[in-house]
This record gives structure tokens, C-alpha cells and sequence, in this order.
């Protein structure tokens, strides 16, 4: 599936992956003794940021310390909300992991 995921757009691109393997990932890094940092993050907890869409929402880029782009991202949406409070039971995840692309200049 196409990402719709597009932070550092310069270096690479998102493929979209399952739960179990964006989790197994960060597990096996951080057991090989990676640390994980935020790359970048964005939080729209209520729904009222302009650009938002109107609903409660989340995305964190991760990756590992000392490197120079993300590894890991994941995007949390409540579109079903009530005055912008998130419902849990049908909030939505999506896991992506970053392909970074060559730098050919």
C-alpha cells in the first residue's frame, strides 16, 4: 500500500507495514542495544489544530540515535470523537517503515 505517511520526503519514502512487525523491529533493535530518539512528532490531541482534519490524532517518526533519518512511524487517528475527546475502541494505527533513497547528485 502507498503511504500517505510523508515526512523527509528529500530522503526516501514510507512503505506501510504490519503492527507486529513495526513492534518486533523496535523490540530487536533496542535488545541489540539501539537507542530510539523522535525524529519528528505531531499531536492534534482535541481535533482543533488548523490542518488537522478535525479529529484527535498523533504521528511520531523514530529512529535510531545518531543516525540521520527515521527508521520506524506510526500515525494514531479518533476520527470518531466527541467534542475531541479520542474514542479508544475505534481509534485507528497505521505502522510505516522508512526506505531511504540514494543520494545521486
Amino acid at each position: 500500500m502507498v503511504s500517505t505517511h510523508n515526512t523527509f520526503p528529500e530522503l526516501g519514502r514510507w512503505i506501510e507495514i504490519s503492527a507486529g512487525l513495526y513492534f518486533g523491529m523496535f523490540h530487536e533493535l533496542e535488545s541489540r542495544g539501539h537507542k530510539w530518539t523522535v525524529f519528528s512528532s505531531w499531536s492534534n490531541p482535541d481535533g482543533s489544530c488548523p490542518g488537522g482534519g478535525g479529529y484527535p490524532a498523533m504521528d511520531t517518526d523514530w529512529g535510531i540515535k545518531g543516525t540521520d533519518y527515521p527508521v520506524l512511524a506510526n500515525e494514531w487517528r479518533s476520527p470518531d470523537h466527541e467534542r475531541g475527546i479520542p474514542n479508544r475502541d475505534t481509534a485507528t494505527s497505521r505502522y510505516f517503515l522508512f526506505i531511504p533513497e540514494a543520494d545521486n547528485d
